[in-house]
């Protein structure tokens, strides 16, 4: 079975895009799962997607732009079943190395043709209380709360 560790997102500080007026930013979901025993214990898998998010006055569009696996980490049996001892060290650092690199990813862009990139938003938050550390927003019939991570 799949397990999940992890959820959190990563944001952005919204800036102006190049010549327009429209200020936005960056997001990333993140998700980090294992797979025993293939993985290690509690980060094996990370999953990301990632979004753009663009600031109006009262909400915060969000336009997802890609989904994938960020890293994988083996558990040491999943090492040695894929890199056996009776193959040479230099093939089984180069298999290891390439599994541990590998990252893969797939689009989540709506239409280009669509006038701008607010339009093309996935959804939309609107915001109803935010000061330095929280962000209470509501979205899809349901109530976010934000919490900033302390440094």
């Amino acid at each position: 079975p799949v397990r999940v560790g992890e959820i959190y997102q990563r944001y952005s500080a919204a800036t102006l895009e190049g010549g327009s007026e429209e200020k936005s930013g960056n997001v990333e979901n993140i998700v980090k799962l294992s797979i025993p025993p293939f993985t290690e214990a509690n980060d094996g898998l990370t999953f990301t997607v990632a979004a753009r998010y663009y600031q109006g006055e009262e909400d915060v569009a969000i336009a997802f732009e890609k989904a994938g696996i960020d890293s994988i980490r083996l558990s040491p049996a999943a090492e040695t079943l894929i890199a056996p001892a009776v193959v040479p060290r230099l093939a089984q650092l180069e298999v290891l190395s390439r599994i541990k690199s590998f990252g893969a990813s797939i689009p989540l862009l709506a239409p280009s043709s669509i006038a701008t990139a607010a339009s093309r938003a996935a959804g939309r938050l609107k915001i109803i209380y935010v000061d330095d550390d929280l962000l209470l927003g509501e979205a899809f019939s349901g109530l976010f709360l934000f919490r900033k991570q302390p440094e």
